[in-house]
């Protein structure tokens, strides 16, 4: 009787992207507020995963590359906001690439990926 096998095919190292910081899987509430048109209802999803740099979430919206968000993430440590731009677009699944975090933003998402780290 023949058995079938599953395998987990990984591309070889040089084809996977590099990050510039680590990925932590988290799935807190997401609302994002357009910075050029302000008179668009905010867009709300769920984060997939955070790091120092940037956010993935899904959501029941859609936004363009290039596009300029205010996102605000619910975080347990407390409501954290930042301007972020819309790097990468597919379907529902969005990237944001954090612009300019503050001190206090780069600060309460260090304790809170800290949190996830251990």
């Amino acid at each position: 009787m023949p058995t079938s096998h599953w395998h987990v095919v990984k591309p070889p190292p040089c084809q996977r992207i590099p990050r510039k910081h680590p990925r932590y899987l988290l799935s807190v509430p997401i609302t994002l507020y357009r910075v050029a048109d302000k008179t668009i209802s905010p867009t709300h999803g769920l984060t997939l995963n955070i790091s120092k740099g940037g956010v993935a979430a899904v959501l029941c919206g859609s936004a363009r590359v290039g596009e300029i968000f205010r996102v605000q993430l619910n975080l347990w440590r407390g409501v954290v906001s930042a301007l972020a731009v819309v790097r990468h677009a597919n379907s529902f699944n969005y990237g944001f690439e954090f612009l300019d975090p503050t001190p206090e933003l780069r600060d309460r998402l260090a304790e809170c990926l800290h949190d996830l780290d251990h």
